[in-house]
């Protein structure tokens, strides 16, 4: 680590004879996220709108993940629960899921080649590795019986090294995109 910021808010009983301990936990409480809004408001950072933003991208985004082509594992971000099954190819690996996906039928065939060589992990990681910052991947994905345009965005994080290849993986309905 760095750097390591604490934010400590107190209280005591000689500032509040006649209060409960609960009471002045909350008064504690209170004046570590005054110190953590000041530290914050000094430093130029906007806190409040970001649970804000992220329930949009979440609603924009049909799936969010944070994946690492080096370790070949990924985390949730956001994601249909319901998908994450054998019959649509789900893996622990992000290599194999994402394969796994494309052949299981949830990929047009006629966009499966050029999907299943953009997502293949050798050819991300070589794609990352030359400095590419953003790989996007065009394709029919099947809802139910139909099969509708999506677009995949694959970008490096800000910890994202040719070492530690962390990336985040998402995914976006074209009738989505105005």
């Amino acid at each position: 680590v760095e750097s390591l910021r604490v934010s400590v808010g107190a209280a005591s009983k000689k500032e509040f004879p006649t209060q409960t301990v609960k009471y002045m936990a909350k008064i504690a409480d209170e004046r570590m996220y005054e110190q953590k809004e000041i530290y914050y408001s000094n430093k130029g950072v906007d806190r409040r709108g970001q649970n804000e933003a992220h329930k949009v991208l979440c609603a924009l985004y049909t799936k969010i993940l944070k994946i690492n082509l080096t370790t070949d594992t990924y985390s949730l971000v956001n994601a249909n629960m319901e998908e994450l099954n054998a019959t649509n190819g789900y893996s622990d690996k992000i290599s194999e899921w994402l394969e796994g996906f494309g052949k299981s039928g949830n990929v047009h065939p006629e966009d499966l080649e050029d999907y299943l060589a953009k997502t293949n992990k050798t050819y991300m990681q070589k794609f990352f590795s030359r400095g590419k910052k953003t790989l996007m991947i065009a394709y029919r994905r099947k809802y139910g019986d139909i099969f509708k345009p999506v677009i995949m965005e694959i970008i490096p994080t800000k910890e994202y090294t040719n070492e530690n290849q962390s990336l985040f993986l998402y995914v976006k309905e074209f009738d989505t995109l105005h």
